[in-house]
């Protein structure tokens, strides 16, 4: 073999290195991951709550009084009674839960983080977060953490079944860009229990549930028939659970497949919410038990609402008992669904909640 071709083969080889070179580097460049690993400190700037009742229906953020909207400055203002523990932060950033309540009545929440092991593959691992941050005394709710958190109080005169409204949902506000974060939130509710509407106000504040329960609540409708509801103290809702953008569904397709299957702008897809803290680093797509956990409707003292962008008007998300019920609100950015990806980073969002005692 002579010196010429001995150089074109060896420059052939470099030239082939330096191609798979570039072609790995730009599969990278143009591959979405979940968890924002593209730009960890973009998030949420910007959140507006507002809960709504209809029909009768009465709420209340300290149990004193009652009215039919709440706001965000209902919920943030001067604490209106001492053992308060909410929380609007000025940013939301990803976190994920399976929704397991602890013993003080809070969501288990994990923060997850998606990194790059020593092969270059990434991967995820998560730290359970600390419980929500307490109201600083005599001043607003507090402005830390990833999510939202907050108390609201129900007073109904008799058994009823709860509906959200067709104005419920969560949507990017007007002047934000288009980015698809919307379609990764959730929504949760905490059942803390239930007493009746003479009982002394402080004894309502303290409330709380211990675990996740299920209990039977007997409704009568307007015709005097009964009905038997079963009441699951632990509730995830997932609107916009049927719209992705281009880089959702690339998301879902790169590193969900085996969960999903093929992900289109419709799909509708199942995922898995994390249940404990994760050391060594796993693939996106686990389904390991002992770490993950399905999100469905079957579990006991759990339920699992799904609803299609703008049809959430007349979903049945709880019962409530006679008297007064306090409920715990959560609102965060799901880590574990396939749109929370590098480009829906960032952002404001309005989230609504509206309840009404009718399903129409």
């Amino acid at each position: 073999m002579n010196n010429k071709t001995k150089k074109n083969k060896k420059q052939r080889r470099i030239f082939l290195a330096i191609l798979l070179v570039v072609l790995t580097g730009s599969a990278l460049v143009s591959s979405t991951y979940a968890w924002f690993t593209a730009n960890r400190t973009v998030s949420i700037n910007s959140i507006n709550v507002n809960v709504s009742a209809q029909n009768g229906l009465q709420i209340s953020a300290d149990a004193t009084n009652w009215k039919t909207i709440l706001s965000n400055e209902d919920i943030i203002e001067p604490a209106r009674y001492a053992t308060a523990v909410n929380q609007i932060p000025t940013t939301l950033s990803p976190v994920s839960t399976d929704g397991t309540i602890r013993p003080n009545g809070y969501f288990d929440m994990y923060d997850g983080l998606i990194a790059a092991n020593d092969a270059g593959v990434y991967k995820l691992t998560a730290t359970q977060i600390a419980n929500e941050t307490a109201t600083p005394a005599g001043g607003r709710a507090s402005a830390d953490g990833k999510y939202v958190a907050f108390d609201v109080f129900f007073s109904v005169n008799k058994p009823s079944k709860i509906y959200l409204t067709n104005s419920s949902g969560v949507a990017l506000t007007a002047t934000s860009a288009a980015s698809g974060i919307q379609n990764s939130s959730r929504i949760g509710f905490v059942i803390e229990g239930n007493a009746s509407s003479g009982t002394a106000v402080a004894d309502l504040q303290a409330l709380k549930a211990t675990a996740n329960t299920t209990a039977n609540i007997t409704v009568t409708d307007e015709t005097g028939t009964d009905e038997v509801v079963q009441q699951k103290n632990s509730i995830i809702w997932e609107p916009n659970n049927n719209v992705h953008t281009a880089a959702g569904i690339s998301n879902g397709n790169d590193n969900y497949s085996s969960i999903t299957g093929t992900v289109t702008g419709a799909t509708v897809c199942p995922y898995y919410g994390v249940k404990a803290a994760i050391t060594d680093g796993v693939d996106l797509d686990t389904t390991d038990s002992t770490i993950v956990t399905a999100i469905n409707d079957t579990r006991s003292g759990y339920k699992f609402i799904s609803t299609n962008n703008g049809a959430e008007g007349g979903t049945n998300v709880f019962a409530l008992d006679k008297g007064v019920t306090k409920v715990r609100v959560y609102m965060w950015v799901e880590g574990q669904d396939i749109d929370c990806e590098n480009t829906a980073s960032g952002g404001s969002m309005d989230f609504n909640i509206g309840f009404s005692l009718d399903n129409e």
